[in-house]
């Protein structure tokens, strides 16, 4: 398979220490240092649940059993598209994704047990500006720091670091001022992560 980006340096999960060696996966009991299973071609994004490994490949993301290494499920991506990121909930029980097609992407959330689709932002001939992929995914929320903030949004963002200036900085507010033109603002979207649904928007 195709692998992802390299996988991080080192995860634990349910007593199971996982490293990457040689290209293999390597996991070890965390207590004993006694190694348990390791599997080969596997330095790939890698993140971790309880009751779970999973490993990003291109063309799959694959569930393990962290104490057996055994495969448990596979997840596959939208017809003609490929996996580009991935993050999990601290529960296990969700995980988050980013599909690519030859000119779309898709951000979507599946049931880690069943593989069921929960919701999805983009795809096929759908321009959402929230498809990408997140910033941030946190406490039940999913940011994402997307294009240029432009007419009142830009003018919302502005007058909300005035009144903070004013509280916390008012020498510093002159020079600001004179800097609004050369200011780069962007726009926060804040989606809940149980729905999917966009909350709301801001210039930042």
């Amino acid at each position: 398979p195709q692998l992802g980006s390299p996988g991080p340096g080192a995860l634990m999960i349910d007593g199971v220490f996982l490293f990457c060696l040689g290209g293999d996966l390597t996991a070890r009991d965390a207590y004993t240092g006694r190694e348990m299973w390791r599997r080969a071609n596997a330095n790939t994004d890698t993140v971790c649940g309880p009751g779970s490994v999973f490993l990003r490949y291109s063309e799959t993301v694959v569930r393990l059993d962290p104490g057996t290494g055994k495969e448990i499920r596979s997840y596959k991506p939208p017809a003609e598209a490929h996996w580009q990121r991935m993050a999990a909930t601290r529960d296990g029980k969700t995980l988050y994704l980013v599909a690519g097609g030859k000119d779309w992407t898709a951000m979507l959330a599946m049931d880690v047990a069943t593989g069921k689709l929960l919701w999805q932002c983009g795809g096929p001939g759908k321009t959402e500006p929230h498809s990408g992929g997140w910033s941030v995914i946190g406490d039940g929320y999913i940011y994402c720091v997307g294009g240029a903030a432009e007419g009142p949004r830009r003018d919302e963002a502005f007058a909300d670091m005035r009144e903070y200036l004013k509280r916390t900085d008012p020498q510093r507010l002159a020079q600001y001022e004179k800097e609004l033109d050369q200011r780069d603002v962007r726009m926060l979207a804040t989606i809940d992560a149980k729905t999917g649904k966009l909350l709301h928007e801001r210039g930042v």
